[in-house]
């Protein structure tokens, strides 16, 4: 490996019931080109075999905590807590990383003066399928992109790697996206944030795996909250309060004929919109 700067990595995941998925996971992440990292999993109350799973490695930076379920946002701002880093690297348990990419991800950042957040190209794995997707490289474009009204998604979210002082600066994931968006509303939030500096490595270095399980494939539950993100996000860039849950924005939205109506109708487009994408 080319010499860099060589600082801590920490690596988070949470995990729910993984069982078919997590060695995957892990493996890809203990035989990293770049070695020095921990790995802080939350066990999330699962009742499959994913804890006996993580208890059989004999890895000392492998570090597994167990708690009740409490969903992903709040596993994920444990593990936070928790972590020694400098830099925080995002890991879901269903999905796997290429074995050079917090190697290629660190040499990016330690070269950004400023608060680098560095994403990457992926991988969509759906129904044995493979899709290739990229988003702009350099900080102006990814920038440019994120100001767009619709398809503004600059970075793949979960193939972030950013500094731990950075994230808890933004306090986080919030809890009111414990159900789902909880990654768009961080990303929106970082692109509010003027010293966050991004870039995307080009190359496919995270595989995203879709499946009956995934977030990403219960739309019924995704679109609402994704339109809540939306929501919020152009309340705070127009200087005013946003809804603290989800369901006061569901009363804002049945509160008149006219806001129903147009619920329903981005709804659709969003359904349109994530059976093209995935």
């Amino acid at each position: 490996m080319e010499q860099i700067n060589n600082p801590l990595v920490s690596v988070i995941i949470a995990a729910y019931n993984e069982e078919k998925h997590i060695n995957k996971c892990i493996t890809s992440i203990l035989n990293q080109t770049y070695q020095n990292i921990e790995v802080i999993i939350i066990d999330d109350g699962s009742s499959d075999s994913t804890l006996s799973i993580l208890r059989s490695y004999n890895d000392d930076r492998i570090n597994v905590f167990t708690q009740s379920n409490k969903g992903r946002v709040f596993s994920r701002n444990r593990a936070l807590t928790l972590s020694n880093g400098k830099y925080i690297v995002f890991q879901d348990a269903d999905d796997w990383s290429a074995l050079e990419r917090i190697e290629w991800q660190v040499k990016a950042a330690e070269k950004i003066e400023g608060k680098p957040v560095v994403g990457c190209s992926y991988k969509v794995i759906k129904d044995n399928t493979v899709k290739v997707k990229g988003y702009p490289e350099n900080n102006l474009a990814i920038r440019t992109k994120m100001s767009r009204p619709f398809l503004s998604q600059g970075f793949h979210p979960p193939s972030i790697l950013m500094l731990k002082s950075h994230l808890l600066e933004i306090n986080g994931w919030r809890a009111k996206f414990d159900i789902a968006a909880e990654d768009g509303d961080l990303a929106d939030r970082l692109y509010e944030d003027d010293s966050s500096v991004f870039y995307n490595v080009q190359e496919a270095l995270y595989f995203y795996r879709i499946h009956d399980g995934s977030v990403t494939n219960k739309m019924h539950l995704t679109i609402p909250y994704q339109m809540f993100k939306r929501y919020c996000k152009n309340m705070r860039r127009s200087s005013q309060n946003e809804p603290e849950t989800f369901e006061e924005y569901m009363r804002i939205v049945n509160s008149n004929i006219i806001s129903s109506f147009l619920y329903k109708l981005e709804y659709n487009l969003f359904c349109l919109l994530f059976k093209v994408l995935y």
